[in-house]
């Protein structure tokens, strides 16, 4: 059977041969100020960090219906393959933080996961 792969215009690609990959692309945020979180929102975009051995601490910002599609065709659980400044990496969505008056995320937290599947520790 020979696969076939989209791209779609929101940085999702699937791949069809009996099962699918999903890839998200995100891109690196400034940390401060403040305004560049706000207006990242405003622009449609989430901000959040990714966190793990090989990319350290990145702050992170992932479109928002990209990110959507993607919690509604695949859930929150399992393993997300991303692309970060052309490389792909495996993570696991940690933590949602949502508006509680307009349930509009506001702040994801990721975590690289190695490749059996268990998450990295971040020694402190």
């Amino acid at each position: 059977m020979r696969s076939r792969s989209i791209l779609y215009k929101n940085g999702l690609t699937a791949s069809f041969a009996g099962w699918e990959v999903a890839h998200m692309r995100i891109e690196k945020r400034p940390v401060r100020p403040k305004s560049v979180k706000n207006r990242l929102i405003r622009e449609g975009k989430i901000p959040g960090v990714l966190y793990g051995p090989l990319v350290g601490n990145v702050a992170i910002a992932i479109d928002e219906k990209a990110f959507e599609q993607k919690i509604h065709s695949d859930g929150l659980s399992g393993v997300w393959t991303i692309e970060l400044v052309g490389f792909p990496y495996q993570v696991v969505v940690k933590e949602v933080q949502r508006n509680p008056l307009t349930k509009q995320i506001m702040h994801i937290d990721m975590h690289q996961v190695d490749s059996d599947g268990s998450i990295f520790k971040v020694e402190a």
